[in-house]
């Protein structure tokens, strides 16, 4: 389970860089909204990028038995993907965005890397 987890966030990584910067990233900034929203929003799309990097790289880690790491790094990781995952889902359920599930679909990879880290170590 670790093994996937760890390889489903390498992909995810790789696809926030591929398809996030084109689809999502260079839309924002070519946009007409102010400055300062634009800014706040492309740090935080570069905020996401470090935490997704350092993730990665620590479930890889984990899964190979590369560094001595605690099972606890692992829990914190996939809490945290877990909660990602359903923000989105409440984001897009209160925002009634037709199809919204589909366009933001990002969940279907937080939810299983976070419940696979959770089932790898125990919960």
């Amino acid at each position: 389970m670790i093994f996937v987890a760890a390889y489903l966030s390498v992909f995810m990584l790789i696809g926030h860089l591929v398809v996030g910067i084109p689809w999502y990233l260079k839309p924002l900034l070519n946009s007409n909204a102010d400055i300062i929203p634009k800014k706040v929003l492309h740090a935080v799309f570069h905020y996401i990028t470090v935490i997704m990097v350092m993730s990665a790289v620590t479930l890889v880690a984990f899964a190979h038995n590369l560094l001595n790491l605690s099972p606890d790094v692992v829990r914190f990781i996939g809490i945290g993907y877990m909660l990602f995952g359903l923000t989105q889902i409440v984001l897009v359920v209160i925002s009634h965005s037709f199809n919204g599930l589909i366009k933001m679909f990002q969940w279907t990879m937080f939810l299983p890397i976070g419940i696979l880290a959770l089932l790898a170590v125990g919960i």
